[in-house]
């Protein structure tokens, strides 16, 4: 319908003509308005600017921090910037966006220069597995330029204890030696209600780890660097000073047997500590060892010749002049190069394949 078009062009001329004298940035006579329209409308919906969530998506994302969808009907699809003109409520999820004009970044940032604000973010990327940080010029919720910058340790420290706070032990190295310690402080705490000693349990810890990592984790960035702090050291700085000599007294990490070998502890079992050593070992030990000066017996766990637990007992007197008859039916035969004596109270002990064999 040629009228009809020539009608359209000479209402289109006059209403640019209008635009031309209200806004400094008309175009002149006869060129295009797009650039203006979408001043005009930046200046009079300003919350409505959206950008692109995605390339080739159709999702936007609003300066107010909505998410909506253009409609496929849309004649300004895969551009980046957008003025949604008329957005529906979408109910419970998006918004459609029926009428929207494309807007480039200069513009944006001439029409909207008040309103755009700087900020820097400092987050934990779970991806990188690291803290990074992005400065962004943004209006709203609408991003116009981010660009990566390397934070500080004041900056990176919050954002650290926060992921510590979050995923907890599974992002340091626990060692035996920290376990080993937890278990010692537990034991001593248990023990002497009012002593001072300190909560060392993951649950305290990782509740507040910027009281006990803070000056660990000077550089840290990474989940790397974050496998380099020695836990044990931090966990034994939370021990008062005036504690750590009744650390050693109380509940030491080796015991002595009667072989004459020191044997390691293990304070991690929730049951209490326990002493693995060989049956032979304990040849004529009645009493069953202590720590906490007395208070708690170990868990003595009687190994075979092999390593394996033949009796978990904390009556050692009981064993050998019970359950030690049977054990040694079952295993005198199979392990022939080692002592089985009928008489346990005075054979020597030993951890030789055979008493006395020099």
């Amino acid at each position: 319908d040629a009228a009809a078009l020539r009608a359209a062009a000479r209402t289109a001329d006059q209403l640019e003509g209008l635009l031309r004298g209200i806004h400094r940035h008309a175009a002149p006579k006869g060129g295009r308005a797009a650039s203006l329209l979408a001043r005009l409308l930046l200046d009079a919906w300003p919350d409505r600017l959206a950008r692109l969530r995605e390339p080739g998506g159709e999702r936007y994302l609003l300066a107010t921090g909505r998410g909506a969808r253009l409609s496929p009907a849309s004649c300004v699809r895969g551009r980046e910037l957008i003025v949604a003109v008329e957005v529906d409520a979408g109910g419970e999820g998006e918004g459609i966006i029926h009428a929207a004009s494309a807007v480039d970044a200069a513009t944006v940032r001439e029409e909207c220069a008040g309103r755009i604000r700087a900020e820097r973010s400092v987050t934990w990327d779970e991806r990188q597995r690291r803290v990074v940080g992005v400065e962004r010029e943004a209006i709203g919720a609408v991003a116009l330029a981010e660009r990566p910058f390397n934070p500080g340790d004041g900056e990176a420290l919050p954002v650290l204890c926060e992921v510590l706070r979050a995923q907890g032990a599974a992002l340091l190295a626990f060692d035996a030696a920290a376990r080993q310690l937890q278990g010692r402080v537990r034991l001593l705490a248990a023990a002497f209600p009012g002593a001072g000693w300190p909560d060392l349990s993951d649950g305290a810890l990782f509740a507040a780890p910027e009281t006990w990592l803070a000056s660990r984790l000077g550089g840290a960035r990474t989940a790397r660097d974050l496998q380099r702090v020695d836990v044990a050291a931090a966990l034994r700085a939370l021990i008062p000073p005036r504690l750590l000599p009744q650390l050693e007294k109380l509940a030491p990490a080796h015991l002595e047997v009667p072989s004459g070998r020191r044997v390691a502890l293990d304070y991690e079992p929730p049951e209490g500590p326990v002493l693995a050593v060989k049956l032979q070992e304990l040849f004529g030990l009645g009493e069953t060892p202590a720590v906490a000066a007395g208070k708690v017996p170990v868990l003595v766990h009687l190994l075979s010749p092999a390593g394996r637990p033949v009796q978990v007992t904390r009556d050692l007197r009981g064993f050998w002049d019970g359950a030690y008859r049977q054990v040694r039916a079952e295993l005198r035969g199979r392990y022939p190069k080692h002592p089985w004596p009928d008489d346990p109270w005075n054979a020597p002990p030993t951890s030789r394949t055979k008493p006395r064999d020099r």
